[in-house]
């Protein structure tokens, strides 16, 4: 945890989850689904996207 590296991707991915979520909420895509799935569906999309693993668990082309 005291690895400035670490410290900065970690800070970088949470608020990259951060904009996606509020970005998807605020478009009403997420309305009928609810607050946490749209974090949780942001979190492993930005995480994924980073990583380059290649996992989507929705098409995110198709978000606002």
């Amino acid at each position: 945890l005291r690895d400035a590296e670490f410290r900065f991707y970690g800070t970088l991915a949470l608020g990259a989850t951060a904009l996606v979520a509020a970005i998807v909420l605020w478009s009403g895509a997420y309305r009928e689904i609810g607050v946490e799935r749209a974090i949780r569906d942001a979190l492993f999309q930005v995480v994924s996207i980073g990583t380059t693993t290649g996992f989507v668990t929705r098409d995110y082309e198709l978000w606002p």
